[in-house]
């Protein structure tokens, strides 16, 4: 079955969830990256999904300063580009 025929098969992205991370033991993406044309470019060659054995789950991530959000915010906000872009996020003002 060609990749296309597989894709207008299926008959939503819980299925393509379901086929890739079950039944071929891979990783998927969360639901909302999971279309049709995503299937199609796995099962074509285009993209590859990792297997779920080579996967390295991370637990007790550090919290490092760095990455903070509020790091990132008020180093955006001092940004002099800051007064150019505000009025695209008029509840962010603070």
């Amino acid at each position: 079955m060609a990749p296309s025929q597989f894709a207008e098969r299926c008959p939503n992205r819980k299925a393509l969830i379901d086929f890739f991370g079950n039944h071929m033991q891979r990783y998927t993406p969360p639901e909302r990256y999971m279309t049709a044309i995503f299937g199609k470019d796995v099962l074509s060659g285009k993209k590859k999904l990792l297997k779920k054995s080579e996967i390295r789950w991370v637990q007790n991530l550090p919290n490092w300063k760095e990455f903070s959000a509020t790091r990132i915010w008020s180093s955006c906000k001092n940004r002099r580009e800051w007064e150019k872009i505000k009025n695209y996020f008029p509840d962010c003002d603070n």
